[in-house]
């Protein structure tokens, strides 16, 4: 599925630019999020009072002005995974880049530019689609940037306190994060981590067996399981493949 919002000050310009979205949604892009959904704002107050999260967002810059920029600011912090194409007037391009980190920028008189533009976020989309990002803190304090899909599981670093462990599938790699298993593990459980205890939070997608004392993982790795949970875990794993081939269709 599909999920835009546009964000423009006046309605009728909403419209068309949401029909412009959906036609080129419809004719151009064959991937396999075929359901789409296209929200319409016209103040940012009403946009952030909505607290969703988009795959694609269409911003103006100069929205009440300026707010724009605090929009995209906000929507770069707190959802990774946003793409946005901003829509300026006089705004310099390079502030708007570094301030939003957008997917692209067109000029208000050069509005025909905006097809083009989705045409290449769509085929980005058909190349990334499914793929999450989620960012953490590394040990020397930048913050980076790991796709969920590349993550097997997450665990607590024995003997490190606010160290965790991020497992990846490629090589048996370790990265490792700063800060305490719950908050490490919050974004990635988002979009569908199992916590499997207060040590380990699982991706769902590299489980193939799940016992009353232990969770197996595709790599053969296994991890241990509080008997209390087992159920709630087994529930969760369920309800995450239901919902992913439900969201496939």
């Amino acid at each position: 599925m599909l999920k835009a919002a546009v964000c423009l000050e006046d309605a009728e310009n909403c419209r068309k630019v949401s029909k412009i979205i959906e036609t080129i949604y419809n004719t151009e892009y064959t991937g396999p999020f075929r359901r789409l959904a296209i929200h319409m704002y016209t103040t940012s107050v009403s946009f952030l009072k909505a607290h969703e999260n988009y795959d694609l967002v269409i911003l103006e810059a100069y929205l009440e002005g300026g707010a724009g920029f605090s929009i995209g600011k906000h929507l770069w912090q707190q959802y990774k995974n946003t793409r946005i194409i901003m829509i300026r007037e006089n705004e310099d391009p390079v502030r708007i880049i570094n301030q939003t980190h957008c997917f692209g920028i067109i000029d208000r008189e050069k509005a025909s530019g905006l097809a083009e533009l989705l045409e290449a976020y769509f085929l980005y989309r058909k190349k990334w689609a499914g793929i999450h990002f989620v960012p953490f803190r590394t040990e020397d304090r930048t913050d980076e940037l790991v796709a969920c899909a590349e993550v097997l599981y997450l665990s607590t670093m024995p003997g490190r306190r606010n160290r965790v462990e991020l497992h990846m599938v490629k090589d048996n790699n370790i990265l490792t994060a700063v800060g305490s298993m719950g908050r490490v593990s919050a974004p990635f459980q988002e979009i569908g981590f199992i916590c499997v205890s207060q040590s380990f939070s699982v991706n769902p997608d590299y489980v193939t067996r799940i016992e009353r004392e232990y969770i197996t993982l595709k790599n053969g790795v296994c991890l241990p399981v509080p008997r209390r949970r087992a159920s709630k875990v087994r529930r969760m794993l369920m309800e995450y493949r239901k919902q992913k081939r439900y969201n496939e269709i």
